[in-house]
């Protein structure tokens, strides 16, 4: 796991927030993915660009990558509810958020 700097993240996550002017879906994803990696310390980026992070909401583990985004349920994979309707999520909106912050 990284230490992020509050500073940077917040700076990420309004980018981000602006660059999604023309989605609310994505505006309000970023806003909650902005909070779970701001005051939640279990989730972990790997090497592979998969993201591991522990749902607030629910106490559900999810694994994002570039291409899903899935609930872990023991050996079960179980897509997430938003991706499986096509539709941006805060655990997607979290990598992005990381990606981007990584590379700033």
């Amino acid at each position: 796991m990284i230490n992020l700097n509050a500073e940077k993240l917040e700076q990420t996550a309004a980018a981000a927030f602006a660059l999604a002017s023309n989605s609310r879906l994505w505006q309000t994803a970023i806003t909650k993915a902005w909070g779970i990696l701001r005051d939640s310390p279990f989730w972990h980026m790997g090497g592979d660009g998969a993201l591991v992070i522990l749902s607030p909401d629910s106490s559900e583990l999810y694994e994002v990558t570039a291409g899903r985004c899935e609930r872990i349920d023991g050996e079960r994979r179980v897509a997430c509810k938003a991706f499986a309707r096509s539709q941006p999520c805060k655990h997607r909106a979290a990598r992005r958020l990381l990606v981007r912050y990584q590379g700033a």
